[in-house]
């Protein structure tokens, strides 16, 4: 892994050396490509989640993400479906909600963003029903004028029902 590539002349000479470190390690590997990814600094970490019980359905999960989800336990859950004003209601009940309309010279993060990206969850829970047995975006970084999902967990299940 490399952080801080400046450019595309870069991420060339990247890809050669971690191809040729690959091919020292196992001499048999088949090196088909690397992940590109931007580096996002600053910002505030948050999770959507999405479980579909085989007995209660759907449910959606929006809280604090990273390193908190597991060290601050501040998330809240609702059955979908839901809609916009369901979902400010969510995050509204964070506890971390305060940190969204900017503390301490932070910029307050882009809402509009962050409901539609949790919608756009919730939506994609109800349309695959229990083909999608789990999801989680975890984190979803929320910024000043976007959110960018940095890593995703899918679990595919059975039938749509």
């Amino acid at each position: 892994m490399r952080t801080n590539v400046a450019n595309a002349a870069e991420v060339s000479k990247i890809y050669e050396e971690l191809a040729t470190r690959a091919l020292s390690l196992n001499a048999a590997a088949r090196v088909e490509g690397i992940l590109v990814q931007e580096q996002i600094k600053g910002g505030i970490e948050m999770i959507i989640g999405l479980v579909h019980d085989p007995l209660f359905g759907p449910a959606l999960t929006v809280g604090a993400g990273g390193i908190f989800a597991e060290v601050a336990k501040d998330f809240v859950v609702s059955p979908l479906p839901v809609d916009a004003e369901d979902v400010e209601d969510m995050v509204g009940r964070l506890r971390m909600a305060p940190l969204l309309s900017g503390v301490r010279g932070m910029k307050p993060v882009n809402r509009t963003a962050l409901i539609q990206a949790i919608l756009s969850v919730a939506r994609l829970g109800e349309a695959a029903g229990s083909r999608l047995m789990e999801l989680d975006v975890n984190p979803l970084i929320v910024l000043a004028d976007r959110v960018v999902a940095v890593d995703a967990l899918a679990v595919a299940g059975g039938s749509k029902q």
